[in-house]
Order: C-alpha cells, then structure tokens, then sequence
C-alpha cells in the first residue's frame, strides 16, 4: 500500500510515488519490488559505511532508489556528489543520477516525474486531458516540461531557476490560487504567467 493511503484514506486515488516508480491509475497498482533491484542494495550498504564517518551526510533508502542528503553537512557537497556518481558508475546504466535540494539521487532509469506524468495522460481518465503539476525542487522540472509539452499548467512553488509557467511564492499562495480556481470552475490555462 502506498504510504499516501495512510494519509488520504479511505479514498484510494490515483497517485505516483518514488518519481513513478509506484503508481495507482485507473485502480491499478504498481509497487516498487526493492528485490528487483539487487546491485542497487549492494551498493545503499556501501553508502552507509562511506558516509559513517561523515557526520550531517545522510543516506535515504527509498527500496529500489537512494538519496544522498548533505542539507545539514553543506560543506560535504563535494563528497557526496562524488559519491553519488561513483554510484552511478558502479552500477553502469541502468540508473541514472537526479539533482534536488542539497541532495542527489540514484533512481532506475525508468523513473521521473516526467514518464509517470505521460504514463497518466495515456490512459483514461487523463487521455486528452491537460496536466497540471506543482512542485518545489529541481527534481520538478522534468514533470514541467511534460506538462509544458502538453499545454498544461505547471507550477514552481518558491525561489529557483524554472521552465514553470507560473510562480507561486509559498503553499499557502498554491492552496489559495487551488480555492480560487475550483471556485471559478477552472484553472487560468488561457493566462499563464510567472508571477
């Protein structure tokens, strides 16, 4: 189940978790078997020991992904990305390495928000619908520039170099604008602008 379910329960929506590696349309639910991905264990037990002494470096295993963390060690910048592509080298191309917010992560090269976004859009409901997405990271961008290429409405939350459409300062500014537009019955497609 995933973790979503607990927080938005009883209802069962569609949803895409782990840059679409899970992923619920039309009823249908995929999970992510870490057992899939044997050289990606190997290598999350080898990022532990290498961060061990490394106090603030943390290591995220998300099961068939791993993040490497450095928010609260910025001075290890340098280490973990070289860590993280030492990673990507060892398990030779069938991942690939994605930038956020002081952290770096290996996923299969399947995954990105971006191919889960096209994945919804070619199946009913969504089939001829416009997307709209919102996010807060430099992992967003692939997912706005599907969007993007679909003439739908993406959204940049926050501060940072962005192919969004529309900017929103906070959550707070995304839940009010949301508000506005169930209201009026429709998102602003036709007078996107960044703000």
């Amino acid at each position: 189940m995933p973790l979503a379910d607990r927080h938005l329960g009883p209802h069962r929506f569609d949803i895409a978790g782990l840059h679409g590696l899970e992923r619920r349309i039309g009823g249908r639910l995929v999970l992510c078997d870490p057992d899939d991905h044997p050289r990606l264990r190997v290598l999350v037990e080898r990022l532990s020991k290498a961060v061990a002494p490394k106090p603030g470096i943390l290591i995220e295993d998300k099961g068939c992904s791993v993040a490497i963390h450095w928010r609260l060690a910025p001075q290890e910048e340098d280490f973990a990305l070289d860590l993280a592509r030492a990673g990507i080298r060892a398990l030779t191309g069938h991942y690939h390495l994605q930038h956020g917010k002081a952290v770096a992560e290996i996923l299969p090269v399947t995954a990105g928000k971006g191919k889960v976004i096209e994945r919804f859009l070619q199946q009913a409901p969504y089939e001829g619908r416009r997307p709209i997405f919102a996010g807060d990271d430099r992992t967003d961008e692939n997912g706005f520039k599907t969007v993007n290429a679909h003439d739908g409405l993406s959204i940049r939350i926050g501060e940072g170099r962005t192919i969004a459409r529309l900017r929103l300062a906070t959550p707070a500014a995304l839940r009010h604008c949301l508000s506005e537009w169930a209201s009026e019955g429709s998102p602003p497609f036709n007078r996107m602008m960044k703000r």
